[in-house]
């Protein structure tokens, strides 16, 4: 990933990649086309915006849609131990999956439409 992460977080970001690929099946997440490859495609994309705002403590992720890049942001957050992402999304079944991630990973986060 470029950087060093805790073993925590590195499995944090293989279990939010398993959510994803699970509730992909049920709800559109992400599309099918980049599914075989959502680990590259979406969480090492996102990951490499953490050096751009790992100062920041206040970040938000307007139109989440599945949770990227907000959710591979909290997770990096998460080991900080300080800041707060805000994931807005307005779609009823994309917030339930937020959701789930943020109470299964206990990330500093909140989502909002």
């Amino acid at each position: 990933m470029g950087r060093d992460v805790s073993r925590e977080t590195f499995d944090s970001l293989v279990e939010l990649d398993r959510l994803l690929n699970k509730w992909n099946t049920r709800i559109n997440l992400i599309a099918p086309s980049t599914q075989d490859g959502s680990w590259r495609r979406h969480v090492l994309d996102s990951a490499q915006l953490w050096p751009l705002v790992h100062d920041a403590t206040d970040i938000a992720d307007l139109g989440s849609g599945g949770g990227f890049p907000g959710l591979v942001l909290g997770i990096f957050l998460k080991e900080r131990r300080d800041g707060h992402i805000r994931l807005v999304e307005s779609n009823r079944k994309k917030v339930a999956f937020l959701q789930t991630v943020i109470g299964t990973f206990g990330l500093p986060a909140t989502n909002g439409s």
